[in-house]
Formats: structure tokens, sequence, C-alpha cells
């Protein structure tokens, strides 16, 4: 018997078309008629909400080793009334005045720096106007967007090249809320969440303003009064 090397990428191709082919299979021979449909719009559903939380296009971009890896933190979502706002302000409120800078560029960021006594630190901030600002550690918390656009120059000296593949091979797109407010309670009580099934058999073929909304998996209810949807920008389509 011959062996043909198969990458792994190849192997994961192979998987998902073995697994798309056994889904096909199963609602052909299970499900018939209207039965049939409500049951794949269903499982599409599933699927839309399963790409927005594991953050890709579709689960076809999805390495099946990271399949289900998203966990849900343990206990209740808190809504934060007054805004995130109110988190900062709590944050902020033991920082000493002027040690928060607005409107500040950073040039660079020189890491590793040699200590040459006690005082010395080892990463320093270069900043736009001039200043400079010691530390022995730094959180940079920028998008990835600008990562990739001045990691070259922002590091100093350059980044490990496994962080600057991992930056290059990242990739992002958008994920919009949609907010609906009622005057009255929208759900009965102790249902916190609205599934939204959507024909999306033909989506590929359908004009973007009039079906965008079908990006939608469900609401959830952050008041009596309050749903919350989020849609990305990109359709995901499992049975194409």
């Amino acid at each position: 018997m011959t062996k043909f090397p198969m990458s792994k990428k190849s192997l994961i191709r192979m998987m998902i078309t073995f697994t798309k082919t056994f889904l096909d299979n199963f609602f052909q021979k299970r499900h018939q008629g209207a039965d049939k449909k409500l049951r794949q719009m269903i499982f599409d559903q599933r699927m839309v909400n399963e790409a927005i939380i594991d953050g890709c296009h579709t689960l076809h971009d999805l390495a099946l080793s990271e399949a289900g890896s998203f966990e849900e933190l343990p206990g209740v979502h808190y809504v934060i009334r007054p805004g995130f706002e109110a988190v900062l302000d709590l944050l902020r409120q033991n920082i000493p005045k002027g040690r928060i800078h607005l409107k500040t560029v950073v040039n660079q960021i020189t890491w590793q720096q040699q200590s040459k006594g006690a005082k010395e630190y080892e990463v320093c901030i270069e900043c736009q106007n001039g200043k400079k600002y010691n530390a022995n550690h730094v959180i940079v918390t920028c998008s990835l967007g600008y990562l990739k656009k001045t990691s070259g120059r922002l590091f100093n000296p350059p980044l490990p090249d496994f962080k600057l593949n991992a930056i290059n091979r990242l990739e992002f797109g958008t994920v919009n809320k949609v907010i609906l407010e009622f005057e009255g309670r929208v759900l009965p009580p102790n249902v916190a969440r609205l599934e939204m099934i959507w024909d999306r058999s033909n989506v590929d073929n359908e004009n973007i303003h009039d079906s965008w909304i079908k990006k939608i998996g469900s609401f959830d209810a952050i008041a009596d009064t309050v749903l919350v949807g989020e849609y990305k920008i990109l359709f995901f389509t499992f049975f194409s």
C-alpha cells in the first residue's frame, strides 16, 4: 500500500467535505418537505452563531482542532447600565493626576533595554512630542490593523518572527450590533434570547441591501424593553 503525504490543511478540508456530505445525506434521508426545510434553517442559524462566537467568516475557516474551544465565563451576564465608562471611572480613581496622557502619539517602543544600574528600566516609550517614558512592563492594546501597518517600526528591536507571523496571518472583519428598543416588555418572563430563523438558501444571489438582516443569528434581551443582536459582514453559507 502506497502512502501519500497529506498536509494538515488538506486533511482539514477533507474532513470538512466529509462532514458536509454526511449532513447533506442526513437531511436528504431523514427529512423531507417542509420539515426538512425548517430543520436546515435551524441548523444554518446555529452555524451563524458559531461563526460569530469563533470569530470567523464561516466554519470552513476554523481549524477542527480549535472548534469548540470558546468557553463562556461562569456566572450571569451583568449589564453595566451607565456604560463601560463607569468601569474606567473606577479603575482611574487611584491613579494620580497627570499619569494618564491622552492624545499622545507613540513613535517607538524600545524593549529589552540593557540595564546599567538599579534605576534603569527595561522599556522606553518615545512619543511624537519628544517625551520619553520608562517602564518595567508595557501593555500594547492597539488594533490589529495598526499592528499590521506599524509593527515593523513601532518596536525596537523588532518583535520575534513568531509574533510577526501571527500578526500578519490574523485577519479581522466587522461584527455589527443592532439595538432594538421597545415601549414595553418584548419577551416572556424567563426568556432571555430570541433565535432568528431565516431562509438562507439563496443568500448569495440576494441584494446585500435587502438581505443583510439575515445575518442576524439571534437577539439577546439586556433589559425588558431592549434587544441586542449581532451580524457579520459576510454571510455564512454551509449548504452551498
